[in-house]
């Protein structure tokens, strides 16, 4: 939601209940709160506590955030790697530049793996 939205639910709250007044701070505090929620579902879920109830609403009765699909975006990261992947393969000068950096990751490896050993051993 942006700030007019978050604005237009806070005059509906203001409109609806006579007795709730926003000063300038607790409307600053109230915005930066509901901006971080879906506009639509919050709306709705406000006209409904706005019909159903005689007191008026806080933040948590009627704000919907909507949660990030973390698998989706998995999914998204994966297949963008896979088409870099499948690009590198099918061209020779990127297969090349890819070849030469795991061969020098693969050797870092290999040092960091001897000076732990050695380490242990002493």
């Amino acid at each position: 939601m942006n700030t007019n939205e978050a604005i237009n639910l806070i005059e509906m709250i203001s409109n609806s209940y006579h007795q709730i007044a926003f000063t300038k701070e607790k409307s600053r505090i109230w915005i930066e709160i509901l901006v971080k929620g879906d506009y639509e579902l919050s709306k709705q879920k406000l006209e409904y506590h706005i019909i159903n109830s005689k007191y008026a609403p806080v933040i948590n009765d009627f704000l919907v955030i909507k949660k990030n699909n973390n698998f989706e975006k998995l999914e998204e990261i994966q297949s963008a790697d896979y088409e870099v992947i499948r690009r590198e393969e099918n061209d020779p000068v990127l297969k090349e530049k890819r070849d030469a950096a795991k061969r020098r990751l693969i050797e870092k490896m290999t040092r960091m793996k001897e000076k732990i050993e050695g380490d242990a051993i002493e």
